[in-house]
């Protein structure tokens, strides 16, 4: 007979590769903890973490938001900026969007640009829109993203970037903080509930028990996520659909 701990040590290679691990993942079913009190325990420190990540967060996203939002449409910043820079002659504006070795780039484009705009209003349009596209072409480069085309006005984008550039213009965080808090929790309490009930039913059968271990890898997955884009890992990441709370449900670590 083996008693639980010398299972676990046994099923893991030594203790030390089984801490952190709930309980019920890795020993034999006649515990005397069941797999829903140990789950519980281990992932309800979590819940704290998401607040203190929901704040973290706000300052990581407001210092990132020129370089996620919508930089690659017609009313994002970048192209507003080479608007900007076409109708004054000036190039300042649209060189803040790019790096210093790219400025000669940008500065023989915006030349002919102006060189050749005085033709006719099709020829305008036509060097003027090729600058924008070679200013946000650039923009993207030197974040190490890709360039998709420059897309129209009105391209839908995240919810998020509007409550971030709202929060830009007012001054205040307190609704972007609202959005960011609803977000979060939303997403860890429906993963922790879903940990905890696949947990209960952990020892019935080796499906459910790896149903249960699905649970517990993208709750703890998700939970990590949000930490990581709080100490600013995702600053620069160009994710249009949800920026803010990543979606890590098929992240393979080694939990």
């Amino acid at each position: 007979m083996v008693d639980s701990k010398g299972d676990q040590g046994a099923g893991c290679h030594g203790a030390a590769a089984c801490k952190g691990i709930p309980g019920a993942l890795i020993r034999g079913p006649k515990s005397e903890n069941t797999s829903f009190e140990i789950v519980k325990e281990h992932t309800m420190r979590f819940i704290t973490l998401s607040i203190v990540a929901t704040a973290l967060l706000l300052g990581s996203l407001l210092l990132s938001v020129r370089a996620v939002a919508h930089c690659d449409t017609m009313d994002g910043p970048v192209a507003r900026a080479g608007l900007v820079a076409l109708e004054t002659g000036s190039l300042v504006p649209a060189l803040r969007w790019v790096s210093a070795d790219q400025e000669s780039e940008l500065q023989h484009v915006f030349e002919t640009a102006r060189a050749l705009g005085g033709e006719s209003k099709a020829v305008r349009e036509i060097v003027n829109r090729y600058f924008l596209e070679t200013l946000v072409r650039l923009h993207r480069a030197s974040e190490g993203a890709p360039y998709t085309g420059l897309k129209p006005a009105g391209t839908p984008i995240a919810p998020v970037i509007h409550h971030a550039e709202a929060a830009l213009s007012s001054g205040s965080g307190s609704d972007l903080m609202a959005y960011l808090n609803g977000q979060i929790q939303s997403g860890v309490e429906q993963r922790l509930h879903h940990a905890l009930e696949t947990a209960r039913h952990a020892d019935d059968s080796i499906e459910q028990g790896r149903e249960a271990v699905d649970a517990y890898v993208e709750f703890v997955h998700y939970v990590e996520a949000i930490e990581s884009a709080a100490a600013g890992a995702g600053a620069h990441a160009h994710d249009d659909q949800n920026p803010a709370v990543p979606d890590v449900s098929s992240t393979h670590a080694d939990h």
